[in-house]
């Protein structure tokens, strides 16, 4: 007996110690940025985990010393490390309320994770950015993203931005980045409005700023997987929804309040110097006095003249049109649930007034969402999105009987807005347009022009385990839009308005309807299987199909009976009524592999493929393309010499090389297709255009190298890159024989190169008792050239007032082209030496415009026209600057841009003293004698020497530095009455100051989505300035 037991304690030990020397005890400490210890940790290893005690220390026992070992904390990113054989560690913890950084990274699948390569700098999240504060989500894009270009397009409310990522790469198709939201391509109507001049409606107003998670822009490889939708670069955004870990029923209000104003104006002529303009002006165009005094009976120098009182007003037109309005916003949001079951539900009203009188937007929106495990292998997820906005508008554009501010700019200051008696009392009636030009406050309180809009966005989403590493998932989502447009121009009734179409339209009727849907599905699977220690694999791979159907439907007619009638119903005039519209089926397909192979910690390798087929290129074209991506990124830190290092944190050098395309335009150009064209006041449908039958897709490939690094215990994040991009088979209008009744097809002939280099930073400077000040920012240059337009050198487009825009082999896209003006004649003596002539054979004397002569032959014609600038900046970016002390923080975000140039068309018709109209202070400088040195020509009336041609007087500097946001913050996590739980309080202020060259109201503007028009100042409503208060509130 006593044998047996010695046998057996002896079989005992040899198994302890066997499985003792197999096992080995890990020691460690985690520590928060600043070193202080981080308590109740969870620190796990494959099938074993522990917590760290006060001191932030643990002691774990583990089989293998080559897995990864994970950490996790309240308050804390996760962090996942390898051991590499490692019994003594050290780890630091990023925290979650780290400034202006995330680790919260969207990717174009939802399953893939990649703990051990994260990319703070293509994120932001609602962790550590408060989109709420600003109410519109393009606002809340600009500056945030290196390479991102956001340009707000202008003060009128509901206009939102023009969105661009690496340059232009194409002439014909969309330019701007997919956006996916909530995994659903978003793809609403971009087109401007046929109905209200000037206006085209912001992409992304329907969306609630405050509901916004995650947004996070792909520019590389991961685009790949959309195929031909992922040349532009993917923007994914990802709202609240029912995910929230806590299981008890919140509820949270914010709300802000504010005024939007902007006291800027153009500097123009007052009484005295409006009158010796006029008289000027008048000796030029006509023979007597007695003419002049005719038709401008104000220069009449008689104090008893009987209509004086008409004329003996100073009037601030511009003062007249503008007021500070109400901004607010507010979303009460209630969320809960169990766990087999969660929820989420907001409502919410905003309400942005413009700076223009009687401009505003209204948005209504509501979100559901909700989430079930169904099973414990089956989960369904689901987002219901709603939002009704209505908006009163004003014309923009050169429009110069009905916008408002071009009407403001040209009418007489000697002028009164209201009807006056003989005793200079005013009467309650506006008065009538007078000298050619509308009353501006006439325009801003009858004219009345507006929209609706219904958004339905829906998803669902079923996640399905089959095994431990397999998983299946299928979506289905849905975007429709529907809007009402219109306008009514009076006049015919009041005379206030200057009839257009040559005096044959007393008031003008507009309306339209317009309806857009995008459906979606999605079918894909996800594998990750068990390769060992040192091999890890991500494989997923899926079938896409996307729909996109658009029609939009417009009425236009003349003279109702008066002006009390405001729809087409009333218009006397059959002649005068004319239709017009589009339609268009858009149809995508594509199935998608993608693998992510990860060796050692140390190199992971990406694999990708997307084929494609849409319905927009032609019959004959090859419909189905293969877009491939490679990437291989070096992870040095996880060298084991190296992972214990608190000053190196991170480090991660990628390239890649990427092939997408870009399918994103009318299905109608490859086939016949019809539509309408006024001819005589009337309408009718004709064939467009020729066919190309063969028209394919436009093609895009990508180098792309990266540096990410993370120093100093992850106080200094750095991401670098440097991309080369050509776009090939860019479709372009080439030129054609007559003979087939146009002058141009479509055809895939183009080549556009960009290269350019792109980096963001974030530092923690300080950050030590309850104190911390962070700055950061982004900074991309991009340099885009024309290499090929096929048989062409370049291609002219002529603007409705004559200046031009050329896109030319080895220049930028669309710059401007022009005269290069030299100066001002201040002699006749200069002039005659110059010995230059129009294209009329009249001679340029003194006081005229000294263009410069390229070809030599005295004479000022195309030939002597060259590229005068571009709308392109040099670079662009943002920066911030955030300070925080106990539960006060104060932030300061800045937006800028240099080196772009802009034409300013408005500055070109207030200087042009061609006409009778007021001009710019500036009029006052203009030659008058001989000898005057001066920067302005003379007033020329109908300008028959061509002054004011288009040319490098116009186009100015428009670099730009803003003070895009300000805010100071205050949390409080205590109750309040026992109501409030926690919260924040705030003040914030946007659009404060700008720091520019440019003469125009604001150097930020767009006048559409179109690339072509960047750089174009055509006198869209000035950006606001904003104040607000606002509170967040947790019961």
């Amino acid at each position: 007996m006593e044998i047996v037991k010695t046998i057996l304690s002896a079989i005992f030990l040899f198994i302890v110690c066997e499985i003792s020397a197999q096992s080995t005890v890990v020691k460690g400490r985690v520590l928060d940025a600043d070193q202080h210890p981080v308590e109740n940790a969870i620190i796990g290893v494959t099938g074993e985990k522990t917590y760290t005690n006060e001191s932030g220390e643990f002691e774990l026992t583990v089989a293998n010393t080559d897995e990864n070992i994970s950490v996790s904390a309240a308050g804390f990113y996760n962090q996942v490390q390898p051991l590499k054989g490692r019994t003594e560690l050290e780890l630091t913890l990023i925290s979650k309320d780290k400034i202006e950084y995330t680790e919260s990274v969207l990717n174009p699948h939802p399953y893939f994770r990649d703990e051990l390569y994260v990319r703070p700098s293509f994120s932001v999240n609602k962790e550590n950015k408060d989109f709420g504060k600003s109410s519109y989500v393009d606002n809340n894009l600009q500056g945030e993203f290196a390479g991102l270009r956001v340009v707000r397009k202008s003060g009128m409310p509901g206009e939102g931005a023009y969105l661009n990522l690496r340059g232009v790469r194409s002439f014909v198709g969309k330019n701007m980045p997919l956006i996916v939201l909530n995994g659903v391509p978003y793809m609403p109507d971009s087109e401007d409005s046929p109905i209200i001049g000037g206006y085209s409606a912001g992409l992304l107003n329907s969306i609630d700023a405050s509901s916004i998670r995650n947004i996070t822009v792909l520019k590389g490889g991961e685009a790949a997987l959309y195929g031909s939708l992922g040349s532009n670069g993917v923007i994914l955004i990802e709202t609240t929804g029912s995910d929230s870990e806590n299981m008890d029923t919140k509820i949270t209000f914010s709300g802000q309040y504010g005024v939007n104003w902007n006291s800027k104006r153009i500097p123009m002529m007052g009484v005295d110097d409006y009158k010796g303009y006029i008289s000027d002006l008048g000796m030029d165009r006509y023979d007597n006095m007695n003419s002049i005094l005719s038709n401008y009976p104000f220069l009449r120098d008689d104090p008893d003249y009987y209509y004086n009182y008409l004329y003996n007003n100073n009037t601030d037109w511009q003062d007249l049109i503008y007021s500070p309005s109400f901004v607010t916003d507010n979303v009460i949001r209630v969320n809960g649930g169990d766990a087999v079951a969660k929820y989420d539900l907001s409502l919410g009203y905003m309400g942005d007034g413009g700076v223009m009188d009687n401009t505003n937007i209204n948005r209504y929106h509501t979100q559901i969402g909700a989430k079930m495990m169904i099973t414990r292998k089956l989960e369904m997820d689901g987002i219901v999105r709603l939002a009704y906005l209505t908006g009163d508008m004003q014309e923009q554009g050169m429009l110069y009987a009905t916008n408002p501010a071009l009407a403001a700019y040209r009418q007489s200051p000697v002028l009164s807005p209201y009807k006056k008696m003989a005793d200079n009392s005013l009467l309650n009636d506006y008065a009538e347009q007078h000298y050619g030009v509308s009353n501006p406050l006439a325009l801003v309180n009858t004219l009345s022009a507006s929209n609706r809009s219904y958004d339905v966005n829906l998803k669902v989403k079923l996640n399905y385990a089959l095994t431990k590493n397999l998983d299946l998932s299928g979506i289905i989502g849905l975007m429709y839009n529907y809007k009402q447009e219109s306008i009514f121009v009076p006049g015919r009734t009041s005379n206030t308005v200057v009839e257009s179409d040559y005096g044959r339209a007393r008031n003008i009727v507009r309306s339209a309807v317009g309806d857009t849907k995008n459906m979606y599905y999605n079918l894909n699977a996800n594998y990750r299987p068990v390769l060992g220690d040192k091999h890890s694999l991500n494989v997923y791979g899926g079938v896409k199909i996307y729909t996109l159907d658009v029609e939009y439907d417009a009425g236009q007619g003349y003279n109702t009976a008066s002006d009390f009638y405001k729809t087409l119903d009333y218009v006397t005039s059959d002649y005068t009524r004319i239709f017009m519209g589009y339609i268009d089926e858009w149809r995508w397909m594509n199935c998608y592999a993608h693998a992510d192979y990860v060796w050692n910690d140390l190199l992971k390798g990406s694999v990708n493929l997307a084929v494609d087929r849409a319905s927009s290129a032609g019959t004959d074209a090859s419909k189905i393309e293969l877009y491939p991506s490679v990437g291989l990124t070096f992870m040095p830190k996880n060298f084991k010499s190296l992972l214990n290092s608190s000053f190196l944190n991170r480090m991660n050098l990628g390239v890649e090389y990427s092939v997408t395309g870009n399918s994103m335009f009318s299905s109608n150009y490859g086939k016949n297709y019809y539509s309408s064209v006024q001819v005589m006041q009337m309408s009718g449908l004709v064939r467009s255009g020729i066919p190309n039958t063969k028209l394919g897709y436009e093609q895009t490939e990508q180098f792309n190298v990266e540096l990410d690094l993370a120093l100093l215990r992850n106080r200094f994040d750095l991401m670098v890159n440097y991309y080369d991009a050509k776009t090939s088979d860019v479709i372009i209008a080439q030129p054609t024989s007559a003979v087939y009744g146009t002058d141009s097809f479509l055809d895939n002939t183009a080549v556009i190169s960009n290269r350019g280099v792109e980096l963001s930073f974030n530092a923690s400077l300080i950050r030590a008792n309850n104190f911390e000040w962070s700055v950061g920012g982004n900074i991309a240059k991009n340099m885009a050239k024309v290499k090929s337009l096929g048989d062409a050198e370049s291609m002219i487009t002529t603007l409705d007032d004559g200046a031009q825009i050329i896109t030319k082999v080895g220049e930028n896209p669309y710059s401007f082209y022009g005269y290069k003006q030299k100066g001002i004649f201040s002699t006749s003596e200069a002039a005659t030496e110059a010995n230059l002539s129009n294209r009329k054979g009249d001679y340029f004397g003194a006081g005229d415009v000294h263009f410069e002569d390229v070809d030599g032959d005295h004479v000022i014609d195309n030939n002597d026209k060259q590229i005068i600038g571009s709308a392109a900046p040099d670079y662009f970016g943002g920066f911030y600057s955030t300070v925080k002390y106990k539960n006060f923080s104060l932030s300061v975000d800045f937006v800028y841009s240099v080196g772009n140039d802009a034409y300013n068309a408005v500055r070109r018709s207030n200087e042009s003293m061609s006409n009778f109209y007021n001009g710019s202070v500036a009029v006052a400088n203009r030659w008058r004698y001989e000898g005057q040195v001066t920067d302005m020509p003379r007033a020329s009336y109908g300008d028959p020497l061509g002054n004011t041609n288009f040319s490098s007087r116009w186009v100015e500097q428009a670099s730009y530095l803003k003070l895009k946001n300000v805010t100071l913050n205050y949390d409080f996590d205590q109750s309040i009455l026992g109501f409030f739980q926690a919260g924040q309080i705030y003040v914030t202020a946007e659009n404060l100051f700008t720091w520019t060259k440019y003469l125009g109201l604001d150097p930020e503007f767009s006048y559409s989505h179109s690339e072509m028009l960047q750089g174009v100042d055509y006198a869209k409503v000035v950006l606001p300035r904003t104040a607000k208060i606002g509170v967040n509130l947790k019961f």
